[in-house]
């Protein structure tokens, strides 16, 4: 969950802010490969929040009143229909020290950008203007929260491999973070059903 700064009275009802996640799920193979490399890590590093993770691919998230949730659901679906599927590559992994996580990179293309655009101009439409926070460099996770002794020996034996993949995206999926759960929770989805199906080169 990202801090956010927020102003106003949260204990009011009608006022009450909600958090939402936007993201893509990758197939069944891959998700299979991602457990392997997880696994791998444990027996070589020990389990380090390598296990929990999540796998889907978030491409933004924001704060929203719970009053306005469903307007914006429905304005986001109805703009997103007209972009068509389209297929997006691994090409390796990554790391980000910030969080001492490795990944598997996923390379931005113009389809991938253009749904990034359209979304980007129809949160305006909706008067999104802050805590609104989109993903350029999109990736899928396989471990976050490395220790500081352990994250340079386990970027290198990552880092150096070669995985190379690509999937369809045909939907993203909303999640809802529950207060109660403390977890992000399905709340519906945003179908690409445009006529063309765009893939990656």
């Amino acid at each position: 969950m990202r801090n956010y700064q927020v102003q106003g009275n949260l204990f009011v009802q009608e006022s009450r802010l909600c958090e939402f996640l936007v993201v893509f799920q990758p197939p069944k193979i891959i998700l299979d490969q991602v457990q392997i490399y997880k696994e791998e890590f444990d027996q070589l590093f020990g389990s380090f929040n390598s296990r929990v993770c999540a796998t889907n691919v978030a491409v933004c998230d924001f704060l929203l009143f719970e009053h306005r949730t469903w307007d914006v659901y429905s304005l986001f679906r109805q703009r997103l229909e007209s972009l068509p599927p389209f297929s997006v590559e691994i090409s390796g992994f990554d790391s980000i020290s910030a969080n001492n996580s490795i990944h598997l990179r996923i390379e931005v293309n113009e389809y991938y950008q253009s749904l990034l655009n359209e979304l980007d101009i129809t949160r305006k439409m909706m008067y999104l203007r802050k805590n609104y926070f989109q993903r350029n460099n999109p990736h899928i996770t396989v471990v976050r929260g490395i220790p500081d002794e352990v994250f340079p020996d386990a970027a290198s034996v990552f880092l150096h491999r070669n995985f190379q993949a690509s999937f369809k995206i045909e939907q993203l999926q909303v999640l809802k973070f529950d207060l109660i759960s403390r977890k992000y929770k399905h709340y519906g989805y945003l179908p690409l059903t445009g006529e063309h199906y765009a893939q990656a080169v």
